[in-house]
């Protein structure tokens, strides 16, 4: 620190010394021991005359020691409301859920299970409030492995931990992390100070159970206060907005320490005035001009004074120059008003946050619109920085323990290629979308959007919402009849379940389906229409390949010119996710040769109450296919699901169920099983058709069977 010194002497004659001071001298100049003696000098300290905001005392009380940061960021956070509501709304309202994305359906089924094993939906806010509140958050994984059971190596090697995986998920306190970082190093060294409570466990060997769990050459290092070497294959350390060449992270709160430290001055100094007024002072004035009071009498006084405060009974005797009062703080509040507006100001600023976000005060979403897309981007990065850590230091681990490996891609690629789930986080619902939506409505209805992408932009289920929209039309058919919405019936080359645009014609049957009764009572997808006709017959005569195909196709055309003449027929069937996957295999795909007519969302007639709706069936063989999504696992569904089924093969219907699983993992068994049965009922076809006059249809049979076969 620069200062300005000054040097006196009594010299009469100056001249500049080389240190900047003026020196005096007599006319004869110094002569003999003179020249070796110096003026004696006073030196005067004056203040500097420059400024830095380091060497402030306000600034020398602001922690700099990571662990004081620490204590001080957890006491605000505890202390402050506006402080807490905002660290509570970065930790909670992002992690508002999220969803697995994995073309595996077994490997995300596994995750699913992982995450529910590792409580992700709980330990995710909190390590968004460490990650703001302190700027480092340590997330440690517990390992399970059949090899090494957790203690990470075997023989002295490190174990692979094949079939392992994770068990556990904790958040370390960062007091006891010590991080140690270069440029040069790949991964930072990362190592744990035992505290006092885990020396004392070792030491005293209580709890039991926890003492075995430490491996013994950890429990070493514990009782002589070594630090613990942690392996980064479990632990991780996130950072909040850390320097390029720092070691650790900021804290959120940190750039609130001097503004947060001025309010808490002010408030003490409010606090003592608003203690006075309930503990004022008491004044007690003895005495006047004309007699005024000694010793004896201040001192008899006070003795009084402490008797009457212990029993407020006893009198109070003295002369008559006696003043008892109180000195309050009445007038002398501290009006601060102005200075907590600009300290709120200044915390919302640092926080980031508007004002609205917090307590709901805005009159418009116009107002805060660009504040609140900043906000949105802002918890968008630490949402895709938090996916980016749990996918590649939890979900690729687990997937390369377990061997989830794709073997095309890696073929390709020429080094394994794991699969494993990526993460995608629900909307934030900050934006007002209500434009948007009306958007999505009209591009809905004008055709060009598909019902399902219009559900899913209102956060609907679509499945769920496909069938409850199912069931609301069977209880306006069983209470007022009329066609139910939605449910027109597609034969083999028949139009798609959503979108616009046909799909490609099935090598069997053609255009929308023939309508009507379909025998035993059974109705058609479509409602009213053409007459059925039978697969080998016409009028009760027996047709040939030529004459039936030409007659089909004449009926087919009928049917189609039909359905463009009533709107009721145009209508195509809406199909849950599942289903369309049964669908394209049932409907589009060559290889299923399948020689009769194909209906989604076959009606069959119910003597006792509204039709049957079955997802998909074959009636020329009365074979009903049903894609079971979640809600047929309700009891209640089950439950009726049986008895529909008991009463349909009572009529002759083999009824084959598939669940969610078996379609998306396994859609060739179940088409196997399909065919299968298909199979069998073409047999007992051919064999009915072997032993009557009216129908043969032996020769076609076989032949059908014979492609079954191939």
């Amino acid at each position: 620190m620069e200062k300005t010194r000054i040097i006196k002497s009594n010299y009469s004659a100056g001249r500049m010394s080389a240190t900047g001071s003026i020196t005096k001298q007599t006319d004869g100049g110094l002569q003999g021991e003179a020249k070796k003696k110096y003026a004696q000098s006073n030196t005067v300290y004056t203040q500097p005359h420059f400024y830095s905001p380091l060497h402030t005392p306000q600034n020398w009380q602001i922690p700099s020691r990571r662990s004081e940061i620490y204590q001080w960021a957890r006491f605000f956070f505890e202390n402050e409301a506006k402080v807490a509501a905002a660290i509570q709304f970065y930790s909670e309202f992002p992690m508002q859920g999220f969803e697995l994305q994995c073309g595996d359906s077994k490997v995300k089924r596994f995750f699913d299970r992982l995450n529910k094993k590792l409580k992700l939906n709980y330990w995710l806010p909190l390590i968004s409030s460490e990650y703001y509140m302190l700027g480092d958050v340590f997330p440690f994984l517990g390992v399970s492995c059949p090899k090494c059971h957790g203690a990470g190596v075997i023989d002295g090697k490190q174990c692979d931990h094949k079939g392992g995986t994770f068990n556990k998920l904790v958040v370390l306190n960062p007091d006891w992390i010590e991080v140690k970082q270069n440029v040069l190093a790949d991964e930072p060294f990362i190592q744990m100070i035992p505290n006092d409570d885990l020396r004392r466990i070792v030491s005293e060997k209580y709890p039991i159970e926890v003492y075995n769990r430490i491996p013994e050459y950890f429990r070493t290092m514990i009782s002589s206060g070594q630090p613990i070497p942690l392996s980064n294959r479990c632990v991780y350390h996130l950072k909040h907005m850390p320097a390029p060449y720092g070691t650790y992270g900021t804290s959120m709160i940190r750039r609130l320490f001097k503004i947060l430290a001025y309010k808490d001055r002010l408030m003490t100094a409010n606090w003592i005035v608003a203690e006075r007024l309930i503990l004022p002072i008491r004044i007690v004035k003895i005495g006047n001009d004309d007699r005024p009071a000694g010793a004896t009498d201040i001192a008899n006084v006070q003795q009084q004074l402490a008797h009457v405060q212990n029993d407020p009974n006893l009198t109070l005797v003295t002369h008559h120059a006696f003043d008892y009062s109180f000195a309050g703080a009445q007038g002398s509040i501290v009006q601060l008003q102005g200075e907590y507006e600009m300290i709120t100001k200044e915390i919302l600023d640092g926080l980031m946050l508007p004002q609205a976000v917090l307590n709901s005060e805005m009159q418009g979403y116009q107002g805060v619109q660009i504040g609140a897309e900043i906000l949105i981007t802002r918890i968008e990065n630490w949402r895709k920085k938090l996916a980016d850590y749990i996918e590649e230091h939890i979900y690729l681990p687990v997937a390369k323990m377990q061997g989830f490996i794709d073997e095309e891609e890696s073929k390709e690629a020429g080094e394994p290629v794991y699969v494993y789930p990526t993460i995608k986080w629900e909307d934030l619902n900050i934006r007002d979308d209500t434009q948007k939506k009306q958007q999505y409505l009209g591009l809905h209805d004008a055709g060009i959007l598909s019902t399902q992408s219009l559900t899913e932009m209102f956060d609907l289920d679509y499945d769920q919402e496909i069938e409850r929209k199912r069931e609301e039309a069977n209880i306006q058919m069983s209470l007022g009849g009329g066609m139910m919405p939605g449910a027109a019936g597609m034969g083999g080359g028949g139009m798609p379940p959503m979108g616009g645009g046909g799909a490609p014609p099935s090598p069997f049957g053609g255009g929308m389906p023939p309508a009507g009764d379909m025998g035993g009572g059974d109705m058609g997808g479509a409602g009213a229409g053409a007459p059925p006709v039978s697969a080998g017959s016409a009028g009760g005569k027996i047709l040939k390949r030529k004459d039936k195909g030409r007659l089909e196709k004449k009926t087919a055309e009928e049917a189609e010119k039909a359905a463009l003449m009533n709107p009721q027929l145009q209508q195509v069937a809406q199909l849950t996710s599942i289903e369309r996957v049964l669908w394209k295999k049932l409907f589009q795909d060559p290889s299923v040769k399948i020689p009769f007519k194909k209906f989604a969302q076959y009606k069959v007639s119910n003597p006792e109450g509204q039709p049957y709706v079955l997802d998909f069936a074959i009636p020329d063989l009365k074979i009903a296919i049903e894609a079971d999504g979640d809600l047929h696992k309700i009891p209640e569904n089950k439950e009726r699901d049986i008895e529909r089924d008991l009463k349909l093969s009572r009529r002759g219907w083999v009824v084959l169920r598939f669940d969610e699983k078996a379609i998306n993992d396994k859609i060739e068994i179940v088409m196997n099983e399909i065919m299968k049965f298909v199979g069998m009922k073409m047999a007992e076809m051919k064999k009915r058709s072997s032993n009557t006059n009216k129908i043969n249809l032996t020769a076609e049979i076989d032949d059908v069977l014979s492609l079954i076969e191939e």
